[in-house]
């Protein structure tokens, strides 16, 4: 409770759970886990020998093991506890969970192209997931698997959709910024494309990857956005304007500046090497 005492655990899941995101009403909860038999083990916690048929590329991951058998979906589950409900399903993996602003839908990002092996990193497509009454309805797919699709973010009003995307081949990590209408779909607009720099972080660690690709904030009035950016081993946040597609500068130093978020209408904030810059909004574009 955010007035203070004991957490409460809510998932009791096999393989654990990740990427939790509140509904906007406060009553659900969107999550990701893993889903799969698991290897058996001993009473002392170690794996039994077992025969493995591999028919995947990607079939084992550090610090995780034998992943070929298992896959990555949602679960719906009501904040006060209960069963949850599985909402995707498949052999492929669904990441990116966002709802929309008025809780009817989900945007998110899911690989599931003939070759998916091929591109199980780098070739995820943008889709949306009507929610009714806790069940699962309509999907749509939004984008041509012509690019590699992450972090889904929905405007104030819910009829556009901002998310990150990179060509599947030649893009080096480049990564931009895009738009697309909900409704319509169609080609995605691309708002970075005379910006040099990248709008990702592909700097990696051993300890977290939540900083690379963190959904681009919207302003509260949907008319700008904030991203960070790698230019010329610099890590900095800009702002965009959607219309005139014009850049300004928040952050112009050498700190590491990732994951920004608006504060307030005019005033973007980064956070980085716990540092809180107030930032630099130029006047309006």
């Amino acid at each position: 409770p955010t007035s203070g005492g004991e957490a409460r655990q809510l998932t009791y899941t096999q393989h654990g759970a990740s990427q939790p995101v509140w509904s906007p009403d406060s009553k659900h909860l969107i999550y990701s886990a893993t889903v799969g038999p698991a290897d058996e083990e001993t009473g002392e916690g170690k794996r039994l020998p077992k025969a493995r048929v591999i028919d995947r590329l990607w079939y084992r991951q550090d610090g995780v093991g034998f992943i070929y058998e298992r896959r990555r979906h949602f679960f719906l589950i009501d904040v006060t506890g209960g069963e949850p409900q599985q909402i995707t399903d498949g052999d492929w993996d669904d990441n990116d969970p966002a709802w929309s602003p008025d809780g009817t839908r989900i945007a998110f990002t899911s690989n599931r192209v003939e070759d998916r092996d091929r591109w199980r990193y780098f070739g995820a497509d943008l889709y949306i997931l009507a929610i009714h009454d806790g069940e699962a309805g309509e999907l749509r797919c939004l984008t041509d698997s012509t690019r590699s699709c992450y972090s889904p973010s929905w405007s104030p009003d819910g009829k556009t959709i901002a998310f990150l995307a990179a060509p599947k081949l030649g893009s080096a990590n480049h990564f931009e910024l895009f738009t697309i209408d909900v409704d319509s779909g169609g080609e995605p607009r691309n708002l970075t494309s005379e910006f040099e720099g990248s709008c990702a972080d592909s700097t990696n660690d051993d300890l977290s990857d939540e900083h690379m690709l963190p959904a681009p904030p919207w302003s509260p009035d949907g008319k700008k956005m904030v991203f960070q950016n790698l230019a010329r081993t610099k890590f900095d946040i800009r702002a965009v304007n959607l219309e005139s597609k014009q850049m300004n500068w928040i952050t112009n130093d050498f700190f590491g500046n990732i994951r920004p978020a608006w504060l307030d209408t005019i005033r973007p904030h980064a956070s980085g090497n716990h540092r809180y810059p107030s930032g630099r909004q130029d006047e309006e574009d």
